[in-house]
């Protein structure tokens, strides 16, 4: 049985994702369906405001505090996460303009330098 591509994924996306996932691939649908889901937004605005919070506690004039070392590292990790399963979902570059992917977004641009600085 075959399905529609525009069913499926949004028929403006880039036809591959890391040059071998294609529209069809289970990976694929699986990570557009998770990050076009309505609380994916939320939860990352969660974690953005959870982070920045413990960034907000942690004294640099003090000896480091392992709890907020922790949950510095769960943030990063998370991050990426957020961040590969977009990169899967929209594919990476697009070959024509009007086709959407994941660096034709500024703010995922500012978010994929920000995570390589991490520590």
């Amino acid at each position: 049985m075959q399905i529609h591509r525009a069913k499926l994924i949004n028929p403006h996306l880039a036809n591959t994702s890391f040059n071998m996932l294609t529209m069809e691939s289970p990976i694929r649908k699986a990570c557009f369906k998770y990050t076009t889901h309505p609380l994916f937004n939320k939860t990352v605005l969660f974690l953005i405001i959870a982070n920045s919070v413990c960034l907000a506690m942690a004294d640099p004039l003090q000896p480091p505090n392992e709890t907020l070392d922790f949950l510095e590292k769960i943030f990063n990790i998370l991050f990426t996460f957020e961040m590969v399963i977009k990169m899967i979902a929209l594919g990476l570059w697009a070959k024509k303009p009007i086709d959407k992917c994941y660096f034709s977004d500024n703010w995922n641009v500012m978010v994929s330098k920000s995570e390589a600085r991490r520590d």
